[in-house]
């Protein structure tokens, strides 16, 4: 885990805002730092129509939620 000043974790469900698409919404699917700064981001599975669309997000811009669609696995 990385350490930021809100604890974030795989699976969380968390919100951002886009100056593109406004507020959005996902799940944390993996937590990494910049090569180049060191500056830590969460890869996000963006709620949305189609499944497995990724964003990168800083950290700092992100909020925990209660929202949001949890992941779900696929029925056997």
């Amino acid at each position: 885990m990385i350490a930021t000043a809100v604890a974030f974790s795989e699976n969380d469900l968390v919100e951002w805002d886009s100056s593109i698409d406004g507020t959005n919404t996902g799940a944390v699917r993996h937590l990494t730092r910049s090569i180049e700064n060191g500056q830590a981001f969460a890869v996000v599975e963006v709620d949305h129509e189609l499944p497995g669309i990724l964003e990168c997000v800083p950290l700092n811009q992100l909020r925990k939620t209660k929202f949001g669609k949890p992941r779900q696995e696929a029925s056997k």
